[in-house]
């Protein structure tokens, strides 16, 4: 590929043993420029089940998938390490009306 060579003199510690923040350093140096912060793409505009069954109406099969209790998916969620404590909050608080909505879906698992 034209153009992605790196320049000559540039090390880049193996990806096996390197700290994460040394390869991110490095990996900015050898392209000549800070990776920037900004998304990528525009996020997605999330549509809750609701708004997906006004929109298909008959046409689709809603799916709800749960975990094996309340518990459960909140040790999931912890598990995961990807939210706040705030946002951890807002998840389980939106699980439980969620939750509440599973019998007006034809299936769930």
């Amino acid at each position: 590929m034209a153009g992605t060579r790196r320049p000559a003199g540039v090390p880049i510690p193996a990806v096996e043993t390197a700290d994460r923040a040394e390869l991110y350093r490095a990996l900015e140096t050898s392209v000549g420029s800070s990776f920037s912060s900004e998304a990528l793409a525009p996020k997605p505009r999330p549509l809750g089940a609701s708004t997906l069954r006004k929109i298909l109406g008959d046409s689709a099969v809603f799916v709800f998938l749960v975990a094996e209790s309340e518990s459960e998916l909140v040790m999931r969620l912890i598990d995961r390490r990807t939210e706040s404590k705030e946002a951890l909050l807002v998840r389980v608080a939106t699980a439980r009306e969620e939750l509440k909505q599973m019998n007006n879906l034809i299936m769930w698992l």
